[in-house]
């Protein structure tokens, strides 16, 4: 059994489309700056803001309770 890939094989191309379908349940944390105060932004896969949350421990509940999968960004 060969279990490496063969030279001739090309790479499988993945569409945006189905990248956004992975990440369709993800959203990302990031530490941001508030009205001077340190905050936690919450942001769709697509970077489009969803949320702030005063801690990182809120931020991560309320995308769990939006049964949604949380992710740092950095």
């Amino acid at each position: 059994m060969d279990t490496l890939p063969r030279s001739d094989a090309r790479p499988r191309q993945i569409t945006q489309e189905q990248w956004c379908g992975l990440l369709a349940d993800v959203a990302y944390v990031l530490p941001i700056a508030d009205e001077g105060l340190v905050c936690y932004g919450i942001f769709a896969a697509d970077g489009t803001p969803l949320a702030v949350a005063p801690t990182r421990a809120l931020a991560l509940a309320v995308i769990r309770k939006n049964d949604m999968r949380p992710a740092d960004a950095h």
